[in-house]
């Protein structure tokens, strides 16, 4: 199955589990760049604002075709309860492309419940499987033991 990995990561927790995810799947892997980044008091202001009112962000166009792949695998922080705003974006701007999907969410306590569903409503599709994991357990290193089970129940 040919699988695809696209993420957004602020703060690196999310890249770390991508690249983990790339390697073990031996699938490509795709960062989402906003088109017009933020930073400092003013991103977070407006990030949390964005993901409130669930807006997306334009992103950079990509590098892979969403197209050519049977999966993607969306990874997203999570902000406010729900996705990262360059996530939204990407989902609503390739929604039509995509044929199954899988999400994982970085967090630093709760909302991945909330932010998995709103990825399925938004993309109109049932995740295959889904992962979540809490910043502690991956600066810790903790979170290989859930990626592998994530793995696992994405090759069944």
């Amino acid at each position: 199955m040919k699988t695809l990995i696209v993420y957004y990561s602020k703060t690196g927790n999310t890249q770390i589990i991508a690249k983990e995810l790339a390697q073990n799947l031996n699938a490509d892997l795709e960062e989402l760049i906003e088109t017009n980044p933020k930073d400092g008091v003013v991103w977070m202001v407006m990030a949390s604002k964005d993901a409130i009112l669930r807006n997306g962000v334009a992103i950079n166009d990509l590098k892979h075709q969403v197209a050519d792949y049977d999966l993607v695998i969306v990874g997203t922080p999570v902000w406010a309860w729900s996705m990262a705003s360059p996530v939204r974006g990407f989902i609503e701007k390739y929604k039509q492309n995509l044929k199954k999907v899988a999400f994982f969410a970085t967090m630093g306590n709760t909302g991945d419940k909330q932010a998995f569903t709103h990825m399925e409503k938004l993309s109109g599709l049932a995740p295959v499987a889904t992962v979540s994991f809490t910043d502690g357990k991956i600066k810790n290193g903790e979170f290989k033991e859930v990626l592998k089970v994530f793995v696992e129940n994405i090759n069944t």
